[in-house]
Parts: C-alpha cells; structure tokens; sequence
C-alpha cells in the first residue's frame, strides 16, 4: 500500500512513471481490487453466519468444558445406538444368508 501512495503522490505531480513502475502500478491496482473483493465476500459470508447463529438455525460450538463434555456424550450414544443398529442388522443378514436367501 506504501508504494501505491508513492506512486499517486508521483503521478499527482505529474512525474512520470517508467514503464516498469506503470507495470508494477496496474498489478498492485488489479490485487487491490482483488483484495477488497475477497474481503467483502467474506465478510458477507461472516455476517451471514452471524445471523443464522442469533436465528437458532445452527448451533453454536460449546464454550465450557461442560458443553463439550455435554456435546461429546451426546455423539458417543449417538454413535453407540447407531452401531447396535448396524449390528443388529449385520446379523439379520448373516441368517438370511445361511437360509439360503441371498
């Protein structure tokens, strides 16, 4: 950014530039422009996570140790029913099979 202000400050006194300098000009413009491009995008996309935060359609992470704890209990019996399923079903296959069915 230093070097953009010294090159306006060049050009508002009508020194010119080399042609290398009107080079390096046009890219620094060109990543600037990039720059704040990228930058509202993601600051449109932080606004908008911020409203579905305080809108309730997506949770928040845990901020204790509690949450957490609290949080990842939740998952493992989650996850351990879910396996009793599979498991369950696993077996049901396994006599199908032995009957001839498949």
């Amino acid at each position: 950014m230093a070097v953009m202000k010294n090159i306006e400050v060049l050009r508002t006194r009508s020194t010119r530039l080399h042609p290398g300098e009107e080079t390096l000009r046009e890219k620094m413009q060109s990543l600037d422009h990039l720059l704040k491009a990228h930058k509202a995008q993601l600051d449109a996309l932080v606004l908008a996570q911020r409203d579905q935060v305080t809108s309730g359609s997506i949770h928040q992470a845990p901020t204790t140790d509690a949450h957490l704890l609290d949080s990842i209990t939740k998952a493992h019996t989650g996850l351990v029913k879910l396996r009793d399923i599979l498991d369950k079903d696993r077996r049901d296959m396994d006599i199908i099979r032995k009957m001839g069915g498949m």
